[in-house]
């Protein structure tokens, strides 16, 4: 079994922009063997989390964990009402907007994403179960900020009209030295070997608008994540033996 783990960007949407349910097939479906524990509006906090949950299974330890984490600016956090994590994704609703109101940081929220991620590579490489990690667009920007970073938004099909704003990452958002040392340190612990990428460090959001697919209610279409899985995923399972290529 290969544990998948991410946001909607890996359970998908399944609403179209009128909010009427639809079905359509998400990456993991294209692996072989995949088991998909992905949840939708998930951050980091709450990816790791669900792998945490579902490493160990009867039949013994996955064959291999594929991780899409989403944006760092995501918070997730236990509800005892719900008995479980809350996921408010990208909102500013409820819980969240008073937590981005009276506690949020760009430094405690991108150092946070950061050990999340070697949380997850130290407990792989310590039960020698093998990870492949992307991003389900591009670990240094906020949600937000993706689509004026890249110079064009969610469903647009080139960079005609479009103009690439300079819009900081979040390692120019922690202006203080010390934060700087210290999420420059985590960065350099990170094995970067075990991720793939859309061209230099983009993920499936930057695919599906470069090849010009078109956005589901803001998600990209079962055509992307099929060739997510097939042109990114998978060589890289098969490079590292877990699928034969």
């Amino acid at each position: 079994m290969i544990l998948c783990s991410g946001c909607s960007f890996t359970i998908g949407s399944h609403k179209d922009e009128q909010g009427n349910n639809i079905d359509y097939k998400h990456w993991p479906v294209f692996i072989p063997r995949s088991n998909n524990k992905a949840v939708g509006g998930a951050g980091n906090r709450r990816i790791a989390r669900t792998i945490l949950e579902n490493v160990d299974i009867e039949d013994g330890p996955p064959e291999a964990i594929v991780v899409m984490w989403s944006t760092v600016e995501r918070y997730d956090f236990y509800d005892p009402l719900l008995n479980g994590y809350k996921a408010e994704g990208a909102s500013y609703t409820g819980t969240k907007q008073n937590y981005l109101k009276y506690f949020y940081s760009d430094f405690n929220q991108f150092a946070k994403t950061l050990e999340y991620i070697l949380l997850i590579q130290h407990m792989c490489k310590a039960r020698n179960i093998p990870l492949v990690n992307c991003h389900m667009g591009d670990i240094l920007y906020n949600d937000w900020d993706m689509d004026n970073a890249y110079g064009f938004g969610v469903g647009q099909r080139s960079l005609e009209g479009f103009e690439r704003r300079n819009i900081k990452t979040f390692f120019q958002k922690c202006t203080h030295k010390d934060e700087h040392a210290f999420v420059t340190k985590l960065w350099q612990q990170i094995n970067w070997d075990t991720w793939v990428f859309w061209n230099e460090r983009g993920g499936l959001w930057q695919m599906t608008n470069d090849l010009g697919y078109k956005w589901v209610a803001y998600h990209p279409p079962e055509e992307a994540h099929k060739e997510w899985a097939e042109k990114i995923i998978i060589p890289k399972l098969q490079e590292i033996r877990v699928l034969e290529g």
